[in-house]
């Protein structure tokens, strides 16, 4: 989104990527382990479009398959429909992102919707899957921070220095993180957030230490389907660069 932005004259830079693995296909089948498990089989995928699904189709024609001919592909509208049409039996393979993950984990496991609902397994990290079909890095620059117009560099260098102290309680406190964030956002548990700390990948990385990855990433987008980040690939100035 902040590529495309930029790439349309926004006067917006990337600064902070924390965001590097939260998608997971969890399914009804614990022998699934890979991408190419699941050939012939439907997946339900959240958000047409969006970065789950355009992660998935990535990895899928790098592995030598076709997204259209090769899978079943099903969009659900948003990721707790396509959790319920897991729980329901109405689907055996699902993407999701955490901590949805683990708040489907967590329903199928609880009484009384254990008694009806299938055992499901967290079957294909799309992270691992990316650093295997690309030989490279099990990690995706998947979200990030960016600053609109000409703000202060000291407040740009003060928040990411906050943050980074937050993102690590975070990570060294889940079962209070999970309460908080619970909270805050009816949908999630405290229970399920807490367990999702331990199946991310966050850490807080400049734009400028991630910029290797993040075009690396881009370039994917842009052989993908060039629109989402605005039809050509972003120029330096894109990245925030504090001297």
């Amino acid at each position: 989104v902040a590529a495309n932005l930029y790439n349309k004259g926004e006067d917006i830079k990337l600064f902070n990527v924390p965001v590097w693995g939260i998608l997971e296909i969890v399914s009804r089948d614990k022998n699934i382990k890979t991408i190419n498990d699941l050939k012939d089989k439907e997946i339900v995928v959240p958000f047409r479009a969006d970065m789950p699904d355009i992660v998935l189709q990535a990895i899928i024609k790098k592995a030598g398959l076709n997204p259209k001919k090769d899978f079943k592909l099903v969009y659900a509208p948003t990721p707790p429909d396509a959790m319920q049409m897991l729980i329901l039996r109405r689907a055996d393979n699902v993407l999701l992102a955490e901590p949805a993950t683990s708040m489907a984990m967590r329903k199928t496991g609880s009484f009384p919707l254990k008694l009806i609902a299938p055992d499901i397994y967290r079957s294909v990290n799309l992270q691992k899957e990316w650093g295997r079909v690309y030989e490279t890095k099990p990690k995706i620059p998947q979200a990030g921070f960016a600053v609109v117009g000409n703000l202060d560099k000291k407040i740009v260098e003060r928040f990411n220095e906050e943050y980074s102290k937050s993102l690590n309680w975070y990570k060294a406190n889940p079962l209070q993180a999970g309460e908080l964030v619970a909270k805050n956002i009816d949908f999630f548990t405290p229970e399920a957030v807490s367990d999702s700390i331990s199946n991310v990948q966050l850490e807080s990385v400049s734009a400028l230490e991630a910029k290797k990855d993040l075009y690396d990433f881009f370039q994917v987008l842009f052989e993908t389907e060039p629109k989402l980040i605005g039809s050509k690939m972003p120029d330096n100035n894109f990245i925030w660069n504090n001297q």
